[in-house]
């Protein structure tokens, strides 16, 4: 697998993605009828993914595209029945550019 996604570019968040970041997902959440996105309920974390993701141990990226994000996503360690493993951190990819790749790069 290619080290770049199949369109942009793609780096490790950075707090000043987090206008991006909340853009990103509050359009994929904006996709599906009564999902909205919950500031600073649930969502709360977006604003600091990159704290968020480190204090755990994990890693986020997103995936910029003539100076947009367009895709995030980030894993973080979590255990299962005392076993090591990972978990899946925000996961999404914009609307327009799903279909050619992004994700699968993102989880690779």
């Amino acid at each position: 697998m290619s080290d770049s996604p199949p369109v942009g570019t793609a780096r490790p968040i950075e707090d000043d993605d987090a206008e991006g970041l909340i853009a990103l997902i509050g359009g994929v959440y904006a996709e599906y009828p009564g999902c909205v996105l919950d500031l600073p309920g649930i969502d709360d974390d977006l604003p600091r993914m990159r704290a968020v993701v480190e204090a755990a141990g994990g890693d986020f990226w997103v995936v910029e595209r003539d100076g947009e994000v367009v895709a995030s996503g980030g894993w973080a360690p979590h255990e299962v029945d005392g076993r090591p493993g990972a978990e899946l951190k925000r996961l999404y990819v914009r609307a327009d550019q799903r279909g050619i790749g992004i994700g699968a790069w993102l989880v690779r």
